[in-house]
């Protein structure tokens, strides 16, 4: 399970390191529709992943 973590947290890095906030709110929006895909026990880290991800979007947004 540690290993879908540090690819969450990969992917989280990529996304903000695009430099847009609508290339990393996609990329959040995409990242929601797959977790359907992946194994049930997944989708804790996953959840994990995407609301650090949420989070620092929000940040940048309101410049916090």
């Amino acid at each position: 399970m540690s290993n879908e973590f540090n690819d969450a947290q990969e992917e989280d890095f990529q996304a903000m390191s695009e430099g847009s906030q609508s290339a990393s709110i996609d990329a959040i929006r995409d990242r929601i529709s797959t977790v359907q895909d992946r194994d049930l026990s997944e989708h804790v880290a996953e959840y994990d992943g995407i609301h650090a991800q949420l989070e620092r979007a929000l940040t940048q947004i309101d410049g916090l």
